[in-house]
């Protein structure tokens, strides 16, 4: 078994009282994740399972989609 943390993407600036959790990513953060997705692919090949925890928080669950996108 291997285990792979991945950080969330670039994040935007909280805006006047809106709470951290509901932060989203950015177009950029977006963007470097799903460039990074072919080399994860690479890494993964092979793998019998994979599962993917995410927290609740905004850009967490934005960026396990993507990484569930990428790895279909």
């Amino acid at each position: 078994m291997h285990l792979i943390l991945v950080r969330h993407g670039i994040a935007e600036d909280a805006g006047p009282g809106q709470p951290d959790a509901d932060r989203r990513l950015t177009l950029q953060g977006k963007h470097r994740l799903s460039d990074a997705m072919p080399g994860l692919s690479r890494y993964l090949s092979g793998q019998k399972s994979i599962e993917i925890w995410s927290s609740p928080l905004s850009r967490a669950v934005e960026t396990a989609e993507i990484l569930a996108n990428g790895l279909m």
